[in-house]
């Protein structure tokens, strides 16, 4: 978990700091928010995907297996 604060800090650090570099000053407000939109985009659509991935695989089995009730049922 560590390493991933230290990978997830030094990417956002390196993604902010490359928008004053590639944009001229009179649109860094649009760079920003297009940033922020891209990263919400991507954490909005990034759940949907892996819980697909995860009933596509049965992956939902393996964890209703070793839960507390024990029973073999679709999620």
């Amino acid at each position: 978990m560590i390493i991933i604060g230290i990978t997830y800090s030094l990417t956002f650090a390196t993604v902010w700091s490359s928008i004053i570099y590639i944009i001229t000053p009179e649109f860094y407000g649009i760079g920003l928010a297009t940033v922020v939109s891209i990263y919400s985009l991507f954490f909005t659509i990034t759940p949907l995907v892996v819980g697909y991935l995860r009933r596509f695989y049965y992956l939902y089995y393996i964890y209703n297996i070793y839960s507390s009730s024990g029973s073999y049922e679709e999620c």
